[in-house]
């Protein structure tokens, strides 16, 4: 899926800034889904960190599926 400049694909792991306390929160691409309206979405799996999962960037292994 192309949006915003960017090739998404299923696998990819994303970045999404929370708005209210501005934390980042990582998530993985399961798959994408349109509906009737031609609206397209992706399916995540949210990666939970755990104590030892970096505060500055993303580390895969150190974090939860």
């Amino acid at each position: 899926m192309f949006y915003k400049g960017v090739y998404y694909q299923i696998g990819d792991v994303i970045k999404v800034i929370d708005e209210d306390d501005g934390k980042p929160y990582y998530a993985q691409i399961r798959g994408f889904v349109q509906d009737q309206y031609c609206e397209k979405s992706a399916a995540l799996t949210w990666l939970i960190p755990t104590q030892a999962s970096p505060r500055d960037r993303f580390d895969p292994g150190t974090y939860i599926v």
